[in-house]
């Protein structure tokens, strides 16, 4: 696989808005209160008061969903330190078969880099990805394509028979046995056997594109 940065203004269908935003901000800075930086994240951050109770509140809801996810114990001390006065660095994604886009994992990864430059600047800074599980286009994120061999394949898992419930609370069914089999013999290195078992353990029939999600990004990052 051939792998590349590009610019903004190099992505096809990107308004002239987002390009001016991230490359030309001063055409932009009466519209809004802080350029797109860390150096601006850091000067704001200084600033932020939060209660201490909501603190403690917005936590131990965290801290109960990701126990339930099969967090890390790195996880249990970002928590802490948020407890303690850390700013958050947020992104997220709507959940989506196999995690979706690439995309998806590339805002966990930036906001968990973003969180340590920050931390490092002297400001504690811990990173939170959130789920769009509320979303009802399940026809949006029930497939992904997959790169093997110089090819693109294409998944799918079929609609669901209730169309009108929240994306994160469908179940994957048994149609997802079949899936994890198609890509099965493309994830043959050592690397690829362990990312398989690890796509197994999280994608079941029991789970939803919800909790399969989560359980996904809490081994993987």
């Amino acid at each position: 696989m051939d792998c590349r940065a590009l610019a903004p203004h190099q992505l096809p269908h990107t308004t002239n808005l987002i390009r001016d935003y991230i490359e030309n901000f001063p055409r932009l800075q009466s519209f809004y209160a802080h350029k797109p930086d860390l150096p601006s994240a850091e000067a704001y951050a200084r600033q932020l008061q939060f209660p201490a109770d909501r603190r403690r509140e917005v936590a131990a809801i965290l801290r109960e969903e990701n126990i339930s996810f099969g967090c890390s114990p790195e996880t249990e001390k970002n928590l802490q330190r948020l407890e303690n006065g850390a700013v958050a660095i947020v992104s997220g994604q709507q959940v989506g078969l196999f995690g979706g886009p690439a995309y998806a994992f590339y805002k966990a990864l930036t906001v968990i880099e973003a969180a340590r430059e920050l931390s490092l600047s002297g400001v504690e800074a811990v990173p939170i990805f959130w789920m769009a599980t509320e979303d009802h286009d399940v026809d949006e994120v029930r497939h992904t394509t997959w790169f093997h061999e110089g090819n693109l394949h294409h998944l799918t898992l079929p609609a669901p028979a209730d169309a009108g419930r929240p994306v994160g609370e469908v179940p994957l069914g048994a149609e997802i046995d079949g899936i994890l089999q198609q890509i099965e013999g493309s994830l043959s290195g050592p690397d690829g056997r362990e990312l398989l078992e690890i796509l197994r353990s999280c994608y079941t029939p029991r789970d939803t594109y919800g909790s399969a999600f989560a359980e996904l990004l809490a081994k993987l990052v």
